[in-house]
C-alpha cells in the first residue's frame, strides 16, 4: 500500500534549503518530489526516494499545561529516580518541547547537570549547539521550540515550530563527540522559576528521532535535476 501524500515548506532563503516532514511511518519507502523556486517563479524539480528506519517510537514521559501563574512541576531525572518506573529524562537519548513566552531578551528555558537549554545555546554530552543567525526573541511572544538529543547516532538539535506545525532548524551540533563521562542527573530547573519566561505547556519524550544525512548534518547536500 502506498504511503499517503503529504507535504512541507518553507519561505526561508538559504544556499541549503529544507523542509521537515512530520508523521512519517517506520520502515516506509517514501518518493519524494521537492520544488526550489527563486523570487521571480522560477522552479527547479527533484526527485528521490527515503526508506524511514525501523525501530520504537518515542514515549511521551510527562505532558503539562500551565494556567497563569503556575509554575512548572520540578522533574526528578536519572540517577535520582526512586521510583519503579523509568525516568522521564534519559541522558542517552530524549525531547523536550515547550511553549514559552520570553520576559527577557536573554533567558534560560531548562537547566539540568549535564543538560543546559538557553535562548542561544543547547548544550548536553559535553557539545553545544549555537542558534543560528543568530535567533533572537522578542520579548512578551509566544513561542514553541523542541530541543533533540541522542548520544548514538550523534544528534543536538532545536527546532522553532511553526503555528501549523512546520519546524524550522534553530541550532544543531552533529560533530563534537558526546563525552562518555558525561551524564544527565538531578532535578529540572526551569526558566519559569527564575523568573526569565512564562511557561504554558511541556512534553518530554523518553528518545528522539537521529538527525538525518550522512555526516548527521541536516541539509540536503546535493541536488540533481529531475530527468536527468
Amino acid at each position: 500500500m502506498p504511503a499517503p501524500l503529504s507535504s512541507a515548506r518553507t519561505w526561508r532563503f538559504s544556499a541549503r534549503p529544507w523542509a521537515v516532514m512530520r508523521n512519517l511511518l517506520p520502515g516506509t519507502r517514501y518518493d519524494y518530489t521537492v520544488t526550489l523556486a527563486d523570487a521571480y517563479g522560477n522552479e527547479t524539480a527533484v526527485n528521490g526516494s527515503l526508506t524511514t528506519p525501523t525501530g520504537s517510537p518515542s514515549k511521551l514521559r510527562h505532558e503539562e499545561t500551565l494556567a497563569d501563574g503556575k509554575k512548572a512541576t520540578p522533574i526528578m531525572i536519572a540517577k535520582e529516580w526512586k521510583r519503579d518506573e523509568p525516568p522521564i529524562i534519559v541522558a542517552d537519548a530524549g525531547e523536550i518541547e515547550i511553549e514559552f513566552t520570553p520576559l527577557k531578551e536573554k533567558f534560560r528555558i531548562v537547566e539540568l547537570s549535564g543538560l543546559a537549554w538557553a535562548s542561544d545555546r543547547f548544550a548536553i554530552g559535553g557539545g553545544t549547539a549555537l542558534t543560528h543567525e543568530p535567533l533572537k526573541f522578542d520579548v512578551g511572544k509566544r513561542y514553541r521550540l523542541a530541543a533533540r538529543w541522542r548520544r548514538r547516532p550523534l544528534t543536538r538539535e532545536v527546532y522553532l515550530i511553526e503555528p501549523e506545525g512546520t519546524e524550522r532548524l534553530a541550532a544543531c551540533n552533529h560533530s563534537v563527540p558526546w563525552k562518555t563521562d558525561a551524564a544527565v542527573s538531578g532535578q529540572t530547573r526551569f526558566g519559569d522559576s527564575l523568573g526569565e519566561i512564562t511557561i504554558h505547556s511541556i512534553r518530554v519524550f523518553d528518545t528522539a528521532n537521529p538527525a538525518p544525512g550522512e555526516h548527521r548534518k541536516p541539509y540536503v547536500s546535493r541536488f540533481v535535476e529531475a530527468g536527468k
